[in-house]
C-alpha cells in the first residue's frame, strides 16, 4: 500500500465518522431530553458549571435539545485542556485530520453558538485560544515549516487540509474579538496559502502531496476571507473570486450543476470523481461564508439531485442519478440510497438553508430508535470505526462522532450575518 493510497484511504475514514452521528442519534435522545429539563429548572451562572447555560431555543426541539446537551459536554472536558489534549491523541489519531478536527471543530461550534448568545463571547475566546494552542503542534508535525514554526510558513507544502482548516479557526478567533497572540502564524499561514493560489492560477489546491480534493480548497477561501475582515482589508478578494469563477465554470458537472469533488494532481485538471453528497453537503455550508447567493443556488441543484424520500428514510445521497457509486468508508453506510456521512453533514447545510420542511423530516427520523438500532448494524461493518464505538461514554458512541455532530448542528443564520458577506455574488 503506497502512502498516498493510506492517507486517502485513513482520510475517507474521518468523512465516516461525521456520518455516524445521525444514526446513533436517538439512541440517547431520551438521555437528553431528562438532561435538558434538569438544565432548564436551574439558575444559570457560568457555562462552565453544570447549571449550563440555557441557549438560544430553535423552533425544532431537537435541534434545541442536542446542542445543549453537547454544549454542556464540550463545557465539561475542555475544563482542562491538557487532558482534552490526551483524550483527542488517544481516541481520535486514527483520522489524520482527527487530531486536527479535535481542537478545531468545538472551537467553531463555541463560536457559532456565541454568535447567537453574545454573553458566551468571553467563553467561547477563552476556549478557543486554548484549542489553537492545542492544534498547532498537531499542524507543524503534519506541514513541516522551517524550523518546525508556522510562523516561518513560506509555501504551504501541498497541505491545503490542515492549513485551511487551522487558518479558519484563527479567522475565527480574531473575528470573535481576539487579541494579536495569533497573528505572526495567521499571516504567515495567511500569506502561504495566497501564494500557492495565485501560482495554481485558481485550480483546486493539493489537499494532500499528489491528492486533490476540490472541497479542501474552499476552507483556504473561506480562511482568506476571515482574515481579510480580521484586518479590514481586501488583499485576498480577487483569488477568492478567482477561484470560485473557475468553480463554477470548469469545476462544476452539467448535470447537476454541483462541484465535481476529485480532480487529478495539479496541472492537470481532469475530473475523476463527480459530485459526492458527503463533499457537497459540507461545501454548501461554507460557501454561504463567501457568496450567499451562490451557496443558495447550489442548495437548490442539490435538493433537485440529491434528496431522497423514503418510506421510513429521508436524506441526501451520496450520488445523483448521473453518477453510480457504492457505499465506501467516505459516504458511509447507505441505506435505501440515503448517504449517512451526506445526510449528517446536510444537517448544517438545511439549518443554513433556513429549510423546515426538510429539518423536521430528518429529525423525525429519530424518534424510530428501533430503525436507527438496525441500521447502526450496517455502520459496524466499517472499520476502522466501529472499533472506536465505546457504548455510553459518549452521545454518539465515540468522541470523534460527538465533535462533528457538535460541528454540525451549531450552524445558525447568526453566523452568516457576522462572518458572510453577501456583496462577494459573482454574477
Amino acid at each position: 500500500m503506497t502512502t498516498s493510497f493510506r492517507k486517502t484511504a485513513i482520510k475517507l475514514a474521518g468523512i465516516l465518522a461525521i456520518g455516524l452521528f445521525g444514526i446513533v442519534l436517538i439512541l440517547y435522545f431520551k438521555l437528553a431530553v431528562t438532561f435538558l429539563g434538569f438544565f432548564e429548572s436551574m439558575e444559570t451562572d457560568s457555562p462552565e458549571s453544570k447549571s449550563a447555560f440555557v441557549l438560544k431555543r430553535h423552533e425544532n426541539q431537537v435541534i434545541t435539545d442536542v446542542r445543549q446537551l453537547l454544549f454542556q459536554q464540550f463545557s465539561d472536558l475542555l475544563k482542562e485542556p491538557e487532558a482534552y489534549g490526551k483524550l483527542i491523541r488517544q481516541e481520535c489519531h486514527i483520522f489524520p485530520e482527527g487530531e486536527l478536527f479535535g481542537y478545531i471543530f468545538p472551537l467553531f461550534s463555541y463560536a457559532h453558538i456565541a454568535l447567537e448568545n453574545p454573553q458566551l463571547r468571553d467563553f467561547a475566546l477563552s476556549k478557543s485560544a486554548d484549542m489553537i494552542s492545542l492544534a498547532i503542534p498537531e499542524v507543524e508535525r503534519q506541514v513541516s515549516p522551517p524550523g518546525g514554526r508556522l510562523g516561518n510558513l513560506r509555501d504551504f507544502n501541498d497541505e491545503a487540509t490542515y492549513l485551511g482548516q487551522f487558518n479558519m479557526a484563527l479567522g475565527y478567533y480574531r473575528m470573535l474579538g481576539g487579541d494579536g497572540r495569533f497573528d505572526k502564524i495567521h499571516k504567515a499561514v495567511s500569506e502561504a496559502l495566497f501564494r500557492a493560489l495565485l501560482k495554481n492560477n485558481a485550480f483546486p489546491l493539493n489537499s494532500y502531496p499528489e491528492r486533490i480534493w476540490t472541497f479542501d480548497t474552499v476552507p483556504c477561501l473561506v480562511s482568506l476571507r476571515l482574515c481579510d475582515k480580521a484586518t479590514g482589508s481586501k488583499r485576498y478578494e480577487s483569488v477568492i473570486k478567482e477561484h470560485l469563477k473557475w468553480m463554477r465554470e470548469n469545476g462544476t458537472e452539467p448535470e447537476t450543476g454541483l462541484p465535481y469533488s476529485v480532480v487529478s494532481e495539479s496541472g492537470k485538471p481532469k475530473i475523476v470523481v463527480a459530485p459526492r453528497g458527503c463533499d457537497i453537503s459540507w461545501r454548501i455550508a461554507l460557501l454561504n461564508l463567501l457568496d450567499a447567493d451562490y451557496s443558495r443556488s447550489l442548495y437548490r441543484n442539490y435538493t433537485a439531485h440529491f434528496w431522497r424520500e423514503q418510506f421510513l428514510l429521508s436524506g441526501f445521497s451520496e450520488w445523483s442519478e448521473y453518477a453510480e457509486g457504492e457505499a465506501d468508508i467516505d459516504s458511509g453506510p447507505i441505506i435505501t440510497d440515503v448517504g449517512f456521512a451526506a445526510t449528517g453533514l446536510g444537517i448544517g447545510t438545511v439549518l443554513l438553508m433556513d429549510d423546515t420542511e426538510r429539518l423536521t423530516r430528518l429529525t423525525e427520523q429519530f424518534g424510530n430508535v428501533d430503525m436507527i438500532k438496525s441500521m447502526a448494524g450496517y455502520a459496524r461493518d466499517f472499520d476502522p470505526v466501529a472499533a472506536l464505538i465505546q457504548g455510553d461514554k459518549y452521545y454518539t458512541g465515540f468522541l470523534f462522532g460527538d465533535i462533528c455532530l457538535f460541528y454540525a448542528i451549531s450552524w445558525n443564520k447568526a453566523v452568516i450575518d457576522e462572518f458572510g458577506d453577501k456583496n462577494m455574488t459573482m454574477k
